[in-house]
């Protein structure tokens, strides 16, 4: 087995991190790609203890009114899922998603543009039955990405945490790359 850097949007292995495998030379490989990753003084991570933010995270539940205020922000990124309560593809996620939202590697913001929003939109919340409609969501679950309002893709691979992770961070500098 190899850990390398892939690519979702051009489907290929960019490079293969072929050093000594440890915490620090890891994050250097990675900080090759983006240099705004940090490791706070004195931080240490492993398998047994990950790096997380010293207050839990959590999954945001938005109401219409409050994904507007989001879409507003020009360099926000917002990370929805859009589910239902009864749908059971949705209730496995679940997890998955928690686990996303708390993944410390998601609080690095890049070049002025803020680290994404994980959150959720009932598509079955009787006070917003339309939300889910506007927005051109038409099954559960959809997983899409935004900033500022406009939609930078759909996530479509496996609902598990780091491979979604990877997903978002690939997307964001995807879509950083086309802004300049």
């Amino acid at each position: 087995p190899y850990f390398g850097l892939f690519s979702y949007v051009q489907n290929e292995i960019e490079d293969v991190f072929e050093q000594k495998r440890d915490f620090e030379n890891m994050i250097e490989f990675l900080r090759g790609y983006d240099k705004s990753i940090k490791i706070q003084e004195g931080e240490t991570c492993s398998i047994e203890k990950p790096c997380e933010t010293e207050e839990e995270k959590k999954v945001l539940t938005l109401t219409s009114s409050q994904m507007l205020k989001y879409f507003e922000q020009p360099k926000t990124y917002l990370f929805i899922k859009f589910y239902a309560p009864y749908c059971e593809h949705c209730k496995e996620m679940a997890p998955e998603w928690e686990r996303l939202a708390k993944m410390k590697i998601l609080d690095q913001a890049t070049d002025g543009l803020s680290a994404p929003v994980i959150a959720e939109v009932n598509c079955e919340d009787e006070e917003e039955p339309s939300l889910c409609g506007d927005m051109g969501i038409s099954g559960v679950p959809v997983l899409v990405l935004y900033r500022g309002g406009n939609d930078i893709g759909r996530y479509t691979g496996r609902r598990v945490a780091e491979p979604m992770m990877k997903w978002v961070l690939e997307s964001m500098a995807a879509d950083k790359r086309r802004q300049q």
